[in-house]
């Protein structure tokens, strides 16, 4: 699996955990899960958002799946 799926799938169980609440610590907790540094996490998520998976906000603290993530199972890889 590329390291693309296991973000994916660690936001979207993150989302799925956190309902409509993330958490101030949502990019940290979902970097830890995907054991890469946070710093590394801001490349994966924009891509992740630029195909239209996810939409995030660093500013707000705030991530969350759209409709086309949510109904996906993994990435085309």
């Amino acid at each position: 699996m590329t390291i693309f799926n296991t973000i994916f799938l660690e936001v979207k169980q993150y989302c799925y955990e956190a309902g409509m609440e993330p958490d101030e610590d949502c990019f940290k907790t979902i970097a830890e899960r995907a054991n890469i540094p946070i710093e590394q996490l801001d490349f994966f998520l924009n891509t992740l958002q630029d195909i239209g998976i996810i939409k995030y906000s660093w500013e707000d603290k705030s991530i969350y799946m759209t409709s086309f993530g949510k109904k996906q199972e993994r990435l085309l890889t």
